[in-house]
């Protein structure tokens, strides 16, 4: 939502840097824990994904096509673990429905 980050896809987030000042940690983001994941919407270190839905999909495709804004720093984007996955949208929704079984409240 625009409250959550008001630039949108012009929003650069530089990541721990912006805490510890360092070159070296441009782009590092700290993985937050999955329990409760069902209330923390918006989704992705700059609120781009308004639903686990969405940032399910955007992590089973991505760089295959589908249309994303490009990695704020593109030296840290992750190619191994991150897109082209090949999950049917049945698996993806299997992935949605394991992440919401966390929920505890």
């Amino acid at each position: 939502s625009p409250e959550d980050n008001p630039d949108g896809r012009d929003y650069i987030d530089i990541g721990l840097k912006a805490t510890t000042n360092r070159e070296g940690d441009e782009g590092r983001f700290r993985v937050p824990t999955l329990r409760n994941t069902e209330k923390t919407a918006p989704y992705g270190h700059n609120g781009f994904f308004q639903t686990l839905e969405d940032l399910v999909h955007f992590y089973n495709v991505k760089n295959s096509g589908e249309e994303y804004p490009e990695p704020e720093i593109p030296e840290t984007e992750n190619r191994e673990e991150v897109g082209e996955l090949g999950l049917s949208q049945a698996e993806e929704l299997a992935i949605v429905a394991f992440l919401k079984t966390l929920t505890d409240e």
